[in-house]
């Protein structure tokens, strides 16, 4: 195998077809609009940077609560102590708060790596979307390529039939042969513009698809210059299950409900805290208007017994979430698994296909070459020639298939690497 193939099918250069597009663009090009237009991508984007804020929310559990508390009004206090003394006052009273949580079972730990598993999980799926989307529009550049060249080639290939059924009816009509082999002739020539309309068909749908993902159709699309690979199945998939971005973030997706799994269970665990207060009270009745100021420092253990139950609904809801989690990560890799070998068995497929094909066209152009020299030579039949031309013309539409399919499966097998 040489060390670079590129993939200029010079044969078609022959082959005129009109510019209907706005300007010529690479591959590259085309994926680097589409993931500056994309929606989607954007969209993924402002999910990312939603996702971050939760550790900020994380982080908060282990910082301080302060409050600050103020009242300010009029009362009417009494004491009893040594004949009683009672009367209105104005009054004030601040308070200020602090509670610093030290223990609560582990909870915040696993909210904090919660947090990180799902903004992990989050930008490995950002990451993932737009590998897919640069997919879809290899995909979508490499049909709209296929299609111009084949409908192209399906004209030409239409010309040819169309001239060889007119010159049946000329060789008809001076009875030169008879009316079965006209009809064969003009059954020949519809088949051929049966397939013209079907290619146009599929050139429209490609041109939708190719827009929809670009915002803009360009002419003179180029195939792709790669290096040929060949790849081990096996090695492969080590890689995928390694570097795919999707997978990637199913694994970690299956972290953070784990780590969720564990938060639900600290509920059940006693938690420990040191709490600060100050209090001040101006004009206290009760100390003759006086100021009454209290500190306090101590430390708050809290036992949970029962709370509505909700700490068990909530624990087995986790529960279910963590072990639905686990089968999604299962599921994605047997997907990974089978679609890179799948892929590999059809890159190596059509890899062989586009040689045979290869040696098709040059056998086929060989025989029009001569043909064509036979004719103008008076020692040969111009339908012959034609019909061989339409040969010509069925395996250069073989070739570019093989090649387009080939080209795909081998971005495909890249996107499931996580190296498109």
């Amino acid at each position: 195998m040489p060390k670079k193939i590129i993939f200029l099918i010079t044969l078609l250069l022959t082959v005129s077809y009109p510019s209907l597009f706005v300007h010529a663009t690479t591959l590259t090009e085309s994926i680097e609009i589409a993931k500056t237009n994309n929606r989607i991508i954007k969209a993924e984007d402002y999910k990312l940077e939603a996702t971050k804020s939760l550790k900020s929310e994380a982080i908060a559990e282990f910082l301080p609560n302060v409050s600050v508390s103020g009242q300010y009004g009029e009362r009417k206090s009494s004491a009893t102590a040594n004949g009683g003394n009672s009367g209105y006052n104005s009054n004030r009273v601040e308070e200020l708060s602090i509670q610093q949580p030290l223990f609560d079972g582990f909870g915040s730990i696993a909210k904090y790596n919660q947090a990180d598993y799902k903004i992990r999980s989050a930008a490995a799926q950002n990451l993932s979307k737009k590998q897919q989307i640069a997919f879809e529009t290899t995909q979508a550049y490499l049909n709209l390529f296929r299609y111009e060249r084949l409908f192209s080639i399906q004209k030409s290939s239409e010309d040819a039939a169309q001239e060889i059924a007119l010159l049946a009816e000329k060789r008809k009509s001076k009875r030169f042969i008879d009316d079965s082999e006209a009809i064969k002739f003009e059954y020949e020539y519809s088949q051929v513009k049966t397939q013209r309309f079907e290619y146009e068909t599929r050139l429209t749908q490609a041109k939708f698809a190719y827009r929809d993902l670009v915002g803009e159709l360009h002419q003179n699309l180029q195939l792709p210059e790669i290096k040929a690979e060949k790849f081990d199945e096996k090695i492969a998939v080590e890689k995928a299950l390694t570097t795919n971005e999707n997978f990637r973030s199913y694994r970690l997706n299956h972290l953070a409900a784990k780590s969720e799994y564990s938060a639900q269970k600290s509920e059940f665990s006693p938690s420990l805290s040191i709490v600060g207060s100050m209090n001040k009270q101006e004009n206290a009745l009760y100390f003759n208007g006086r100021d009454f100021i209290n500190r306090s420092v101590y430390l708050n253990v809290s036992v949970p017994l029962f709370q509505k139950g909700v700490e068990y609904s909530n624990l087995s809801k986790a529960r279910n979430q963590m072990s639905a989690a686990r089968e999604e990560v299962e599921v994605a890799k047997s997907e990974l698994i089978k679609n890179v070998g799948q892929m590999i068995q059809e890159y190596d497929l059509n890899w062989k296909m586009s040689q045979s094909n290869q040696e098709l066209v040059d056998l086929a152009l060989r025989r029009v070459e001569i043909l064509s020299k036979r004719v103008k030579a008076g020692a040969e039949d111009t339908i012959e020639l034609l019909r061989a031309k339409i040969e010509f013309y069925e395996k250069q539409i073989s070739l570019i298939n093989s090649q387009t399919d080939m080209l795909i499966a081998y971005y495909k097998i890249k996107f499931l690497l996580g190296e498109i």
